[in-house]
C-alpha cells in the first residue's frame, strides 16, 4: 500500500500498487493537495489496511514547491 505523510504528520493512504511480478514493478496513479510530503510503501495484508504497518518497502521524501 502506497501511503502519503505530510509535514505535519497527516497520513492518507494513496491506494494499492499494481504490481507486476514479470517486470518487478509496481504502479499507482493518485493526486494529492499536499505540496511537502513522505511517500511510503509498506508490505500488507490486504487492500483495506487502515494504517500502515511496520512492513516498510520503500520511502521518499517529496517537495512540489
Amino acid at each position: 500500500i502506497v501511503w502519503l505523510e505530510g509535514k505535519h504528520g497527516e497520513r492518507v493512504k494513496a491506494g494499492a500498487l499494481r504490481y507486476d511480478r514479470a517486470h518487478r514493478a509496481g504502479s499507482l496513479l493518485a493526486t494529492t493537495n499536499l505540496t511537502e510530503f513522505t511517500v511510503r510503501v509498506t508490505g500488507e495484508r490486504n487492500e483495506q489496511a487502515s494504517a500502515p504497518s511496520e512492513v516498510l518497502l520503500a520511502e521518499r521524501k517529496v517537495n512540489v514547491n
